[in-house]
């Protein structure tokens, strides 16, 4: 059961889960996906909720998309062409893609070697 306190910050649109003895605000919406026969819920995080301190943003605002979002990195590549020590790295790696654009988080210089053995990153619009 959420608490008084906590629950004075849930409003229409929103959902406070609780997660390791903290409590948590997201902002919810469900949207039809192509492909799918039922709405696929997206979240954003709006903040932490503490008794002392109430909402606490974050410096930055983070987002679940739908999975069809988020694509290997081997999808851009020939995979027949891929080592095999290098298939074992890049297929741990995902990219955001947004606006008929790749988005590649943070990664490693080892990883960052490895992709650019293999993609032409100006080509494909991966950063």
């Amino acid at each position: 059961m959420i608490p008084d306190w906590a629950l004075k910050y849930k409003t229409k649109g929103t959902s406070i889960k609780y997660c390791r003895g903290k409590y948590y605000l997201y902002e919810v919406t469900s949207k039809m996906m192509e492909g799918k026969s039922y709405p696929v819920c997206i979240q954003k995080y709006i903040g932490r909720i503490t008794e002392e301190d109430g909402l606490i943003k974050p410096e930055k605002i983070t987002f679940t998309l739908g999975i069809d979002k988020v694509v290997p990195i081997l999808n851009l590549c020939d995979e027949k062409a891929i080592e095999k020590q290098d298939l074992k790295i890049l297929n741990k790696i995902y990219v955001l893609y947004v606006n008929k654009s790749y988005y590649l988080g943070k990664t490693s210089d080892k990883e960052k070697t490895i992709i650019k053995k293999y993609l032409n990153l100006e080509n494909n619009k991966v950063w």
